[in-house]
């Protein structure tokens, strides 16, 4: 009958839920972020950039000195608002290559990329 089909559908859904869901994120990549803004202003180089899908932050924006490349002030938006404010702390005065060397590779549970790893790639994609 009817509710049968229905009820064996929907726990059919139940079950390979999971697996569609962990698939999907192995088959996203990294390199999916994108630069939106990208100026100089005053010697100052204003970036913002939208995050990788697999991570959960959603936007990157940077202040960097043009003249030492050091990072001036950053700003995680969304994700882990405790763990972001102090990525972004610690990146404050730290040279651009330095914050590239640092945090490159970090990893976040069983997703591709992290939102350090964001930063850093946001960062090494960087024209100087």
């Amino acid at each position: 009958d009817m509710k049968y089909a229905i009820t064996l559908l929907v726990s059919l859904f139940a079950l390979l839920a999971p697996q569609t869901a962990a698939l999907a994120q192995t088959e996203k990549t990294a390199d999916d972020y994108k630069v939106v803004v990208d100026e100089v202003r005053d010697g100052v180089r204003f970036v913002e950039a939208t995050m990788s899908e697999t991570v959960c932050s959603t936007e990157f924006k940077v202040e960097i000195n043009v003249g030492d490349k050091t990072i001036q002030k950053a700003v995680l938006v969304r994700g882990c608002p405790g763990n972001g404010t102090a990525v972004c702390k610690l990146l404050e005065g730290m040279t651009v290559d330095e914050a590239v060397k640092r945090l490159k590779g970090t990893p976040c549970g069983k997703r591709v990329s992290s939102c350090p790893d964001q930063m850093a790639r946001i960062l090494s994609s960087l024209k100087w």
